[in-house]
């Protein structure tokens, strides 16, 4: 199982475990990745970096609901940030990578300062 880390402030910032290789191909997601500032894969095409503003949480989350790439089981940990360092850690649970994305919508906007 992966991990996944999200740190909440001023963007949300989600690292998945996986050798950076380039862009991630948005191809035929272009319309539910609207929102997202940045994405990353690896070599085998998996996430390992998504970034984007507090504020358009809840539209991610919504427009990413039924994409099967955030079906992915991961060992989630999640962060507060203070600027660019890590505040606080919050908490830590197994989940989905779309669960990264409910708990960025429901709570990112605190940390958002």
């Amino acid at each position: 199982m992966r991990k996944c880390k999200v740190r909440l402030g001023r963007l949300v910032l989600i690292d998945i475990d996986g050798e950076y290789a380039g862009k991630f191909d948005r191809t035929g997601r272009e319309e539910s990745f609207a929102m997202i500032a940045g994405a990353e894969a690896d070599k085998e095409g998996k996430l390992t970096h998504l970034f984007y503003q507090p504020c358009v949480a809840a539209e991610v989350v919504e427009s990413l609901k039924d994409d099967p790439l955030f079906e992915e089981e991961v060992m989630l940990e999640v962060y507060a940030l203070d600027g660019k360092e890590t505040k606080e850690k919050l908490y830590a649970f197994d989940g989905t990578l779309f669960d990264a994305l409910l708990v960025a919508a429901n709570e990112g906007a605190k940390y958002d300062v």
